[in-house]
């Protein structure tokens, strides 16, 4: 029978494959979307921690190129005078007798 304008339309069942598919199909679609939402919140969370790198980067390069603003009090350094920084040897060893042990 050819289509004819305002025919009455055959009435058809879905059969158990067709609604596998289409259960399968829906399925698919929930699953595409949620991934695709969790997608595009991972990617704004990485843009986030991104930029916050940068940021901090930024702070260490400022921090490291300005020198310290810091003058020392006479008497503030502890070490006598040529005798230059103490290595860690001379740092961790025995006390001596006039220091306290705790």
């Amino acid at each position: 029978m050819a289509d004819e304008m305002r025919a009455p339309v055959e009435s058809y069942k879905i059969g158990p494959e067709e609604k596998r598919f289409v259960k399968r199909f829906r399925d698919m679609l929930r699953a595409e979307t949620l991934l695709q939402a969790i997608g595009q919140r991972k990617s704004v969370e990485m843009q986030n921690i991104i930029s916050l790198w940068g940021e901090v980067k930024q702070e260490k390069q400022r921090l490291l190129s300005v020198p310290p603003q810091v003058q020392e009090i006479p008497g503030q350094n502890f070490t006598p005078e040529g005798e230059g920084e103490q290595t860690p040897e001379q740092i961790n060893a025995k006390p001596e007798q006039w220091q306290m042990n705790y």
